[in-house]
């Protein structure tokens, strides 16, 4: 029997492919020895299920538990369910033609709170009702890993799809997830594509031959224990030029020796600038280069942000002292211009000043550094006006 605490999570590894080029998915089909399933990506909460007990327990990929109550529809159909131990994503149910992954998202977040972990939160049965009909959730399992008391893990795919059909068949809020098998790369391209076009977050690629606990099918290829090409992340990524407005450095990094930890990113909206994400950065030689090249004051108080040279904040940043940066670049107009890039942008109530209206401001999920654009000065960084148009894009 699989114990939570010893279970390790498969996570898909991500390679950098031009999803528009052709010969991309040659290279993906060779990974998989010519035969890749593809799975819909979801953008939801990743989740492991475990519907071995009395009642069905939930937990974060991280392994905590969730308070089931704030899901009933998923609850109540995990009742009729077979026992079974399996990972999968609670996301929000499409309730119109062309919900996309934003939407799918955006449900799940309405829906379970922000402290996942806690049992101890009161449930107030009337306002999860209201919440269900406006945002209705489904899980969607995409590997069944024990099965009415038998270990999967060593199964090929299509053996552990077999046993996870028996287990979905007449529930109602609990699917396995959508799949195509392909050996063709133009029917990969545009299963791919399509996805996009759709406005669902992408796909995952699984080798059809491969268990749950096999190395990489193709030799030499680079494994991290059970994060390798076996299963692959497709995802359509946005990527923005932003101007450096200052520089994090926490403690944990700060005893590392290190000399920053992240940086503030903004966009330019006219002669000013907002504020957009703040980005973690783990390379040592890129944190020394910008430290070396930027011109550098320490903030002394969250009023110093206010002071910056024709930059806009959000008040909303003074009661995040977590966000407020340790440094701020004298003049954003001479500063240096980051690529980043991002799973999506977002639009909520958060402390950037990035189209902020009502509250409301544009940031990015998920960000990661690229480089420093050497060819781009701060005027040339995107604008707000550009997030905006690809937030509705």
């Amino acid at each position: 029997m699989i114990k939570i605490e010893d279970f390790e999570v498969k996570k898909p590894k991500e390679l950098g492919f031009d999803y528009e080029d052709a010969e991309s998915y040659k290279e993906l089909l060779r990974l998989h020895n010519g035969r890749t399933v593809l799975e819909q990506k979801f953008d939801g909460y990743g989740c492991i299920v475990d519907n071995r007990g009395a009642q069905a327990r939930v937990y974060s990929l991280n392994k905590n538990e969730w308070n089931i109550d704030f899901m009933p529809e998923v609850r109540d159909a995990l009742k009729k369910a077979k026992p079974f131990f399996a990972i999968g994503e609670i996301v929000g149910k499409p309730t119109h033609k062309g919900f996309t992954n934003l939407e799918e998202f955006a449900a799940t977040k309405a829906r379970i709170p922000t402290s996942l972990s806690s049992h101890a939160k009161e449930v107030d049965e009337e306002s999860v009702r209201q919440l269900m009909r406006k945002f209705p959730l489904d899980l969607q399992i995409y590997h069944l890993l024990e099965f009415e008391g038998n270990d999967l893990r060593q199964q090929n795919l299509p053996s552990m799809r077999t046993d996870l059909e028996n287990l979905v068949v007449g529930l109602e809020n609990v699917y396995m997830v959508q799949q195509d098998v392909v050996t063709d790369p133009a029917q990969y391209q545009d299963i791919v594509l399509a996805r996009f076009d759709a406005g669902l977050e992408g796909s995952i690629a699984k080798a059809v031959d491969a268990s749950y606990l096999d190395k990489p099918l193709v030799s030499g290829t680079k494994s991290e224990g059970l994060r390798n090409t076996n299963w692959i992340k497709l995802k359509c990524n946005v990527a923005v030029d932003l101007v450096v407005l200052g520089t994090y450095l926490t403690e944990k990094c700060a005893k590392k020796g290190l000399p920053m930890s992240g940086i503030l990113g903004g966009v330019r909206n006219g002669n000013r600038y907002e504020t957009l994400i703040k980005v973690p950065l783990t390379s040592r030689e890129k944190g020394l280069e910008l430290t070396r090249r930027l011109n550098l004051v320490d903030v002394r108080s969250v009023q110093d942000l206010f002071e910056q040279k024709n930059v806009v904040y959000n008040q909303e940043i003074k009661k995040h002292k977590d966000k407020i940066p340790q440094k701020i670049v004298l003049d954003p107009d001479k500063s240096l211009v980051v690529e980043i890039e991002a799973m999506d942008i977002s639009r909520s109530e958060n402390y950037q000043s990035c189209g902020l209206e009502d509250g409301f401001a544009y940031t990015l999920r998920q960000p990661t550094f690229l480089q420093i654009r050497e060819d781009k000065t701060p005027s040339k960084t995107t604008t707000t006006q550009q997030v905006q148009e690809m937030y509705k894009g």
